[in-house]
């Protein structure tokens, strides 16, 4: 009898740490079980894999129905998702990397624009390589790396 009573318990306890979410992919519903001390990460890499995404999967985040960004670093409990909650699965704009630049270049690539073609051809600029160990001139030349 004690050991039934011990294993109600734990089953409720464990109810309690696991529920589901809904998480929404393209109009496609998915059910999905999470624990509450598991990282939101751990979660949308599984949502990922729940849908077969396979191009560009780390573009994605989770949001909830308000739009706003499921924090990944949180945990499921310390982001405040719900049982039932429904998450949506889509493209975040701002994942990627940082672009990092010498200090000056964009006042001096406008500078290069300013003082090229003088009206009679096109110009054109492209950064390239780790900008930040450069510095570079008004001439448009590289000086020497600081």
């Amino acid at each position: 009898m004690n050991d039934t009573v011990e294993k109600k318990k734990e089953q409720e306890k464990e109810n309690q740490e696991k529920f589901a979410v809904q998480i929404v992919y393209n109009g496609v519903t998915k059910p999905h079980e999470v624990e509450r001390n598991q990282h939101v990460t751990a979660v949308l890499h599984r949502a990922i894999i729940l849908f077969g995404i396979t191009q560009n999967p780390h573009l994605l985040s989770l949001f909830s129905q308000d739009g706003s960004l499921v924090p990944e670093t949180d945990t499921v409990e310390r982001a405040g998702l719900k049982p039932g909650q429904v998450l949506l699965l889509r493209p975040n704009a701002v994942k990627g990397g940082a672009l990092r630049l010498a200090a000056n270049i964009v006042a001096l690539t406008f500078q290069l624009f300013q003082d090229c073609g003088r009206g009679e051809c096109e110009c054109a600029v492209f950064w390239t390589g780790p900008l930040a160990t450069r510095s570079w001139t008004a001439s448009n030349t590289p000086s020497t790396p600081v």
